[in-house]
């Protein structure tokens, strides 16, 4: 399977609704199998970063409706009213920002703060902050607790 994020930050709404466009447009799959498959690869960076996520509909229901906004620009593109004009600015500037499909009850349920802070930052304008690689501390522990549960 292609991987089509790429960096070391959460997926982007832009990010997102290029992958799904992608899906419409060159692979011709219909708005919802598009968007799926545009979620599915998301939760992969979510899933990476260990924050707890939405159900899958409910993403893929959040992806539709960025789409539905944008539809409804796209029909509005040709008036030149200051309304219209200036939602269609707000939506380019909402692009950049985090496509945030976290579970409502994400920093709570986290449990490592270096972790909810990462989520934070992703937050932000910018999404300030990175992955980084595995921790290999944490990484160990876990296969300790493993073979643990496995021994009793």
């Amino acid at each position: 399977m292609l991987r089509f994020f790429f960096g070391s930050k959460l997926p982007s709404i832009g990010q997102v609704l290029s992958v799904f466009f992608y899906n419409v447009r060159t692979v011709k799959l219909n708005t919802r199998e598009s968007a799926s498959l545009a979620v599915r690869e998301c939760n992969i960076f979510w899933e990476k970063a260990r924050i707890p996520v939405r159900a899958v509909q409910h993403c893929i229901t959040k992806l539709l409706n960025l789409y539905e906004e944008w539809r409804d620009l796209q029909k509005n593109a040709h008036k030149v009213g200051d309304s219209f004009k200036l939602k269609e600015t707000e939506f380019i500037n909402k692009l950049n920002n985090l496509f945030d499909i976290a579970h409502a009850n994400a920093l709570n349920i986290m449990k490592i703060e270096n972790d909810k802070q990462f989520l934070i930052n992703q937050r932000l304008p910018g999404r300030i902050g990175c992955l980084g690689g595995v921790d290999k501390k944490l990484l160990e522990n876990e296969n300790k607790a493993k073979n643990v549960n496995v021994v009793k």
